[in-house]
Formats: structure tokens, sequence, C-alpha cells
């Protein structure tokens, strides 16, 4: 059974983790903090990648491509925005 999908949540929650810091950061170097959060979503993106150009246009490949069995990247893309507190 393929871990795709328990790979793809960890890297999910990976990248929310670096998106708070990022956005923690910026509050913090603007005078403020984070609030509550308003809004989460991933990407939605999860079609594998397209063929290339060159073959989907019927140009010849006859080249080999090396393949890894077992050998996937994953990528988590979250898109997240925080309310912003002003310092007192």
């Amino acid at each position: 059974a393929s871990r795709a999908p328990e790979v793809r949540r960890e890297a999910l929650g990976s990248a929310m983790a670096a998106a708070r810091a990022d956005a923690e950061a910026l509050a913090v170097a603007a005078g403020g903090r984070l609030g509550e959060l308003l809004e989460a979503s991933t990407s939605g993106l999860h079609e594998p990648p397209m063929p290339r150009l060159q073959m989907a246009r019927g140009m010849e490949a006859d080249m080999s491509t090396p393949i890894s069995p077992g050998e996937q990247e994953v990528v988590g893309t979250v898109v997240v925005r925080w309310r912003f507190v002003p310092g007192r």
C-alpha cells in the first residue's frame, strides 16, 4: 500500500509549522503578534507530473529516463491567514 497520503499529511504539517513561524516573525517585526487563524487551505494539486512538453507535442523521445523504484517527491503547500494583533 502506498504511504503517499500519510507522507503528504506530514509534509502539510511541516508546511503549516513553517508558515506559522514566518507569520509570527513578521508580526513581531511589525510590533504585534498573531491572532486567530482566519483561513487555511492546501494547493489542491495532487495530480502526477505532466509528461515532458516535447513528448506531448509528438517529438522524438528516444532518450532513456532513469527511474528509481520506490522514490517519490512529496510536497506540502499551504496558504494561511492570521489576524494581526497590534502591540500595546
